[in-house]
């Protein structure tokens, strides 16, 4: 049995790199809120997982260009909340069922 589902909620030290060490994994599910490195470089590397489900609110260093790296996954849901270099056109673009773009927390 296949690891699916992956969470690095809060994982600081997870970088570029680190995605990339993940990159063969089949993970339907990746939530990789609040990881403070993760880049539009490090996204490259997810686009070959089977991904539906993808949380990357509060990566800052995200953006625009980060999101058309993710046009091959197959997504249905994307949560990024508190990413203000990703504007509303990159998300639409991508096609995805459920797009969350709102902090519920608060």
């Amino acid at each position: 049995m296949a690891l699916e589902h992956l969470s690095l909620s809060f994982c600081s030290e997870i970088t570029d790199r680190g995605l990339r060490l993940l990159s063969d994994l089949p993970l339907k599910s990746f939530n990789l809120s609040s990881c403070y490195k993760i880049s539009d470089r490090g996204l490259a590397f997810l686009k070959a997982m089977p991904l539906e489900s993808l949380n990357l609110s509060h990566c800052y260093k995200v953006s625009d260009a980060g999101m058309t790296q993710l046009g091959e996954c197959p997504l249905k849901k994307i949560e990024i909340w508190g990413c203000p270099k990703v504007s509303k056109g990159a998300l639409e673009a991508l096609n995805i069922e459920t797009i969350s773009i709102e902090d519920r927390s608060k």
